[in-house]
């Protein structure tokens, strides 16, 4: 999911969005909604200006979230560190220093394979499905139809990126 969010994030453009992160799997998922806001490192200063006047409006047709992340360069927007940053803010269940291990790629990747295998039984498809073939309809949506997409747990769809107008 984040690898496929930062193939949208143009150098020159605003964007912000909305991601969920589920760690585990199971009764031991834990689910997190992260606010992301990008501002590539080519975009110009009016620009910047323009979208951030915005930020409040679109975040609270965005909420709620638990984490706010920032990125202008695609390096500083990556699983890991994502992960990272998700680590440092969640509570964790229990004092238990092994808890910590909730949050890992491992974690997170057992997760996308729940989801996976969850959408494949659900669609009748395989789990290593194309997404590219779900372009047209999502290009359609509205940003409030898009949220509530993204915060079913059985949607398909974990993230969304908009553009400020």
């Amino acid at each position: 999911s984040i690898d496929e969010m930062r193939t949208f994030l143009q150098p020159a453009g605003v964007h912000f969005g909305m991601l969920r992160m589920a760690f585990g799997a199971g009764r031991f998922r834990r689910v997190h909604w992260l606010f992301f806001h990008w501002a590539g490192p080519d975009c110009a200063g009016v620009t910047l200006g323009r979208a951030n006047a915005q930020r409040a409006a679109i975040k609270g047709v965005l909420k709620p979230t638990s984490i706010d992340f920032f990125a202008n360069e695609l390096n500083e927007f990556t699983v890991a560190i994502v992960i990272e940053k998700v680590r440092r803010y969640a509570v964790v269940d229990g004092n238990d220093p092994e808890a910590a291990s909730a949050f890992s790629v491992e974690a997170f990747e057992a997760a996308v394979q729940e989801d996976k295998a969850a959408l494949a039984k659900e669609f009748g498809v395989e789990a290593e499905t194309d997404d590219k073939d779900n372009e047209g309809d999502v290009d359609e949506t509205t940003l409030e139809e898009a949220v509530k997409l993204v915060r079913d747990n059985d949607s398909p769809f974990n993230w969304l990126l908009a553009a400020p107008c």
